[in-house]
């Protein structure tokens, strides 16, 4: 593993994370390849940067915040996988969700991009849900 990439795609984590909770869509949708996906849970998946731009909008539109912690990050050639962990804050800082997340990375003319985003919630379905 080049320790260059893997402090790329680290780096990341980061900037994700700043740009939803400045509500910043749209560099979101730019860190993605031109035909990225998201994959969300209980939902239907979600690709193209327009289309993914307007999915995070609307979920920062919630007022919401998210708070990332990276577990992994593998590379081999031009691609590669991060795993993590993830919290949803409501606007006062307690806690709505949290689970964990893999994300496929590819270089695509010499610049790391997301090219698939998975994640999923840790929090219990109610029941009879």
């Amino acid at each position: 593993m080049n320790e260059s990439d893997s402090a790329v795609i680290s780096a990341a984590t980061k900037k994700w994370e700043d740009a939803f909770n400045s509500g910043d869509a749209a560099t979101i949708a730019a860190m993605m390849s031109a035909d990225g996906q998201l994959f969300p849970p209980n939902g239907d998946n979600v690709e193209g940067r327009e289309a993914i731009q307007a999915f995070w909008q609307g979920f920062i539109d919630t007022g919401v915040k998210g708070a990332l912690e990276e577990t992994e990050i593998a590379v081999s050639g031009d691609l590669a996988y991060k795993t993590g962990n993830f919290r949803i804050l409501d606007p006062d800082g307690s806690e709505l969700d949290h689970g964990t997340y893999l994300e496929v990375w590819s270089r695509i003319d010499g610049t790391w991009q997301f090219h698939r985003d998975m994640w999923n919630s840790s929090v219990p379905l109610p029941e009879g849900g």
